[in-house]
């Protein structure tokens, strides 16, 4: 037993030697790994950050379309009222001018009809009116 010890202890050494290269191998990538992971969580914070900055400027773009889009609707009711407004106008014009037009279309006519009956009963009408007046 005595010789086999030897190189048992020899084995031993030898196995003791490779577990403590890969332990060595593996502290490194450890090491390695720790640093690319706080090297991946500063990106994440980073990109975190930028992405809650994107989201407030989108908050804040979208508020002023909102806001936006209320005075063109705003604006669209005021324009639909003055157009109203307009047209109520225009309508009322036009009823006018038709009442004028017939009123001076009707006293037109009467003149042309009455006019040669006027000037035919011209003179009967002046004997009236002297008799009247007490003028023979």
């Amino acid at each position: 037993m005595t010789t086999n010890q030897p190189d048992r202890l020899g084995r031993i050494e030898a196995t003791l030697e490779t577990f403590e290269t890969r332990l060595e191998t593996f502290e490194t990538r450890l090491e390695t790994f720790e640093t690319i992971l706080t090297s991946l969580t500063t990106e994440v914070r980073t990109l975190v950050t930028e992405v809650r900055a994107t989201n407030q400027r989108l908050d804040d773009t979208n508020q002023r379309l909102d806001d936006t889009n209320q005075r063109i609707d705003d604006t669209n009711q005021r324009l639909e009222a003055e157009v109203k407004r307009w047209d109520e106008r225009f309508f009322q014009m036009n009823r006018d001018f038709g009442q004028t037009s017939r009123t001076i279309i009707v006293t037109a006519g009467i003149v042309v009809i009455i006019s040669p009956v006027l000037q035919s009963l011209a003179p009967a009408i002046e004997e009236i009116v002297a008799r009247f007046l007490g003028q023979s």
